[in-house]
């Protein structure tokens, strides 16, 4: 069993979906600065470390880039392909895991999107 400091998810962070609207050129656009294409689902508190190193994983032909782990309390509501605003920085979501099966605690694998 995975062990938890409570004490440890002290970054309060926003989670975001795309929810993307036509952009009357028969297009789509977004723009994360304004938050135009996406839709709050959350606030939470989160553990936010770098990755080791720019960590890749390769599943068959799927490549899956990772700059930074969060760790967050278990939530249904966050997603794959949704992403984290924290402090103005998008840290989007790739993957993630039900630590221990056990439904207290999500570690999400994500990659920092450059401006």
């Amino acid at each position: 069993m995975i062990k938890v400091n409570p004490g440890e998810l002290n970054r309060r962070v926003t989670v975001y979906k795309e929810d993307l609207s036509p952009d009357g050129g028969g297009g789509q656009m977004e723009k994360w600065s304004t938050k135009s294409g996406w839709k709050k689902v959350c606030d939470v508190w989160a553990s936010i470390r770098p990755a080791s190193e720019k960590a890749v994983a390769f599943a068959g032909q799927l490549k899956v880039e990772v700059t930074h782990t969060v760790l967050v309390r278990y939530t249904e509501a966050i997603k794959e392909k949704q992403a984290i605003d924290y402090q103005g920085r998008r840290l989007d979501i790739r993957t993630f895991r039900n630590l221990d099966e056990a439904d207290q605690y999500l570690q999400l694998f994500c990659k920092e999107r450059k401006r």
